[in-house]
């Protein structure tokens, strides 16, 4: 039987970020997080192929397909650290995460062959898209400084991460969602009325 090795490569874009945050006291508090992006990812193969007259002998072939879909949501909860001196304030957040991921995955691998078969040539793939929910983690830093009492300018580090598996042709492939995540953006503060 032949094989077929393949992996997947998901290149950089930008994306969206929401939050929503609740103080619970000075130092802490609860955020929920919202976001989405849509890439593109570059698949890499290499099979071994078995020979139509010779059984026992493999033939090597490999290739690659660029501009694979790749799209994600996450949903987050996270508990928030808060510090800070003067306009300037420092949180640190980690908690669970929900994700949402749909990737196009190669099914097979397309081969041209010519008379005496002895090589093969890699003629691109055929692809569907799968769907896949995995719960993670995210952990995060933000430092911001205040241009008012109601708005800071932020800028953030997080990085997520969750292991979910497709199956493929019989096959289980494991995707993973998340990864390494920076911006800047803004932060508004709804004052709580005192009573």
């Amino acid at each position: 039987d032949g094989t077929l090795r393949s992996s997947y490569k998901v290149g950089t874009a930008p994306g969206a970020a929401f939050d929503l945050q609740y103080n619970l006291g000075r130092t802490f508090g609860v955020r929920a997080g919202f976001q989405v992006f849509s890439r593109k990812s570059t698949g890499t193969f290499e099979a071994q192929v078995p020979h139509p007259f010779f059984f026992s002998r493999l033939r090597n072939v490999s290739g690659t397909e660029a501009d694979m879909g790749f799209s994600q949501s996450a949903i987050s909860l996270t508990a928030v650290y808060r510090t800070g001196s003067g306009k300037w304030r420092i949180n640190v957040e980690g908690g669970p995460a929900y994700f949402n991921v749909n990737a196009t995955i190669a099914d097979r691998i397309t081969l041209g062959e010519t008379y005496p078969y002895d090589t093969v040539k890699f003629g691109g793939v055929s692809a569907s898209k799968k769907k896949v929910s995995p719960i993670g983690f995210v952990v995060g830093l933000e430092v911001g400084r205040e241009i008012s009492k109601s708005v800071a300018l932020v800028a953030h580090g997080r990085f997520s991460q969750g292991t979910g598996d497709v199956d493929v042709s019989g096959q289980k492939i494991s995707i993973k969602a998340g990864g390494g995540q920076a911006g800047i953006g803004l932060r508004l503060t709804l004052a709580r009325a005192k009573a």
